[in-house]
């Protein structure tokens, strides 16, 4: 893993980039630093405001469009959905705007979705890809096909999630970004089937075709495939392994300068990988980061993995009272989000740690939840394989 002070660097060089950004293209020149940011929001609202009374939708979208970049950097870019909402529901625009509109949407989703609101996510990129198909948005069209494919994984939708990536990879000419990530979707939906061997060898084989990309910046973008291969040796309990690409994955997340969120989703998995591994010090470490993260952007789905892996950590310690609390929190996130897989992995632990407690009424809830799962999504397609492998270490 990189050091304190190469990690330190790059952040610091992200931030300003954004900072810089921000003081050449704002009319208020407003932000100038995370301290600031609780005092200056408003300005930013007052000139986003002030333009949309004016009939200006144009600027306002861009400067909403400029502070994004800025939020993405600082961990704190939840404050965007609700100026984003506001405008996305502007329909007399100029086809200049509603291509921009289109963009907004399409990110609006991607917002959404890492909130847990998978339903109301599927909603805006359904909107993106009408709208970028009427106006020959083509890699708009392979984007929503791919974060389309991406929410009803989430939400159990196996098949249809596999139809979207297959589309997102079929308009694809040459070996794309996209066209990875799709790829490493597939590798996820084989891991649900039980079909660990397959998916380990499709995802060494995308690690190959990353390096066919001259910029670096593009060949860096592996550590998602790093990040999914990882799981997948977590789904073997090959935790060496898995520590040795999660590890990867998340230096070139640093490296690349990653948002804090996708940053946490790594060191949520590589947590697990010393869990597996009984190295509980250094696998606290990183969920007490990962926490911090993920309730400063309204990540459901990870805060409640992460606090699930905490009460792991606290139940093989003998910390049971600490295990059933954490698994109390874990399973609250849980019910946030809409991702199938989350609550079912939560419930499970939440079942075992009720009994391990003699918490009849944690027993219960986890136990009442597996059951509505089965009977409300029985579209949902989960292997023996990882079944037990939620409920064992």
């Amino acid at each position: 893993m990189i050091s304190k002070e190469e990690t330190e660097f790059f952040r610091n060089q992200q931030k300003m980039q954004k900072i810089n950004f921000l003081n050449e293209y704002s009319p208020e020149n407003c932000i100038s630093s995370k301290d600031n940011y609780n005092i200056e929001w408003r300005n930013w609202l007052l000139s986003i405001n002030r333009y949309l009374s004016t009939s200006q939708w144009f600027p306002a979208a861009k400067i909403s469009i400029i502070l994004f970049s800025y939020l993405q950097t600082v961990g704190s870019w939840n404050d965007i959905v609700e100026i984003w909402r506001k405008l996305v529901s502007y329909d007399k625009l100029s086809e200049e705007e509603i291509k921009l509109k289109i963009s907004l949407l399409h990110q609006l989703g991607i917002i959404i979705s890492d909130q847990g609101d998978q339903n109301n996510a599927i909603e805006f990129h359904e909107k993106s890809l009408k709208l970028s198909k009427e106006y020959h948005l083509s890699q708009l069209v392979s984007e929503n096909f791919y974060e389309l494919g991406v929410n009803y994984l989430q939400i159990g939708r196996y098949n249809i999630s596999k139809e979207y990536f297959e589309k997102a990879i079929s308009t694809q000419e040459t070996v794309t970004k996209l066209a990875l990530y799709s790829s490493g979707q597939l590798s996820n939906i084989l891991m649900l089937k039980g079909k660990i061997k397959t998916a380990i060898d499709q995802l060494k084989d995308d690690l190959e075709k990353w390096n066919q990309f001259s910029d670096e910046s593009d060949r860096i973008m592996v550590h998602n495939t790093l990040h999914t291969l990882g799981r997948a040796y977590l789904l073997k309990k090959d935790y060496v392994a898995a520590k040795n690409v999660l590890k990867n994955s998340l230096r070139l997340k640093y490296l690349a300068g990653s948002p804090t969120n996708l940053e946490a989703h790594t060191k949520c998995l590589l947590a697990e990988a010393y869990i597996g591994s009984r190295e509980f010090g250094k696998a606290e470490q990183l969920i007490v980061d990962c926490i911090k993260i993920t309730k400063e952007v309204n990540d459901y789905r990870y805060l409640a993995l992460a606090y699930k892996e905490f009460a792991i950590i606290k139940l093989y310690t003998g910390e049971f009272g600490l295990s059933d609390s954490l698994i109390s929190m874990s399973f609250s996130s849980a019910k946030k989000s809409q991702s199938i897989q989350v609550k079912l992995e939560v419930s499970l632990w939440r079942i075992r740690i009720g009994l391990k407690n003699s918490n009849i009424n944690g027993f219960l809830q986890g136990l009442k939840e597996i059951i509505r799962i089965i009977f409300r999504y029985s579209c949902m397609r989960i292997s023996k394989l990882e079944f037990l492998f939620k409920i064992q270490y």
